[in-house]
């Protein structure tokens, strides 16, 4: 893997040791991700392929655009359950637990689809980066923070209260 992430195809595929992961399968996982988690660079010889978001390693180079103002992102949403809310309120912070950032949706394909995930909390993203927070957008949209972030920039929303577009789920 290199300093961002990438791995040339070849070596990915070595590494699954199925023999149902093939070329072709990888880029139709990669084509059909309607989060857009996964990129591949065609560039470079052989093709490499990496996971623009969601890592559990440490990337010395990973590729994100910092985000320079909150007018950037209208919304973000971080969907947890029930437990991990209180647990949230109980630390009275948001942590990143085994991945190197926390994660927020800035359009509805971005969050998950478990049926334990019900509990929507958005992030007062200006009152955060006013506060010295610094965020990062991945190529797919994510909003990324290193974390961990007070919990005091969370209120939990209802699906109800969100703009129209994300309610067509």
């Amino acid at each position: 893997m290199d300093a961002s992430g990438f791995v040339p195809l070849p070596v990915l595929l070595q590494e699954l040791r199925s023999p149902g992961a093939t070329e072709a399968v990888v880029r139709h996982v990669v084509a059909s991700d309607l989060k857009g988690r996964y990129e591949l660079d065609e560039s470079s010889v052989p093709p490499r392929i990496r996971a623009v978001q969601g890592h559990s390693v440490h990337l010395a180079a990973p590729q994100l655009a910092p985000v320079g103002s909150a007018d950037e992102v209208p919304l973000a949403l971080h969907i947890t359950s029930l437990e991990g809310w209180k647990a949230i309120q109980d630390s009275g912070e948001l942590r990143r637990m085994s991945r190197t950032h926390v994660h927020f949706g800035t359009e509805p394909g971005h969050l998950r689809r478990n049926s334990w995930a019900t509990v929507l909390l958005r992030l007062d993203l200006r009152q955060a980066m006013q506060d010295g927070h610094a965020f990062f957008l991945a190529a797919n949209g994510v909003l990324l923070c290193e974390g961990p972030l007070p919990a005091r920039y969370l209120e939990q929303v209802q699906r109800d209260a969100l703009p129209p577009s994300w309610n067509q789920q």
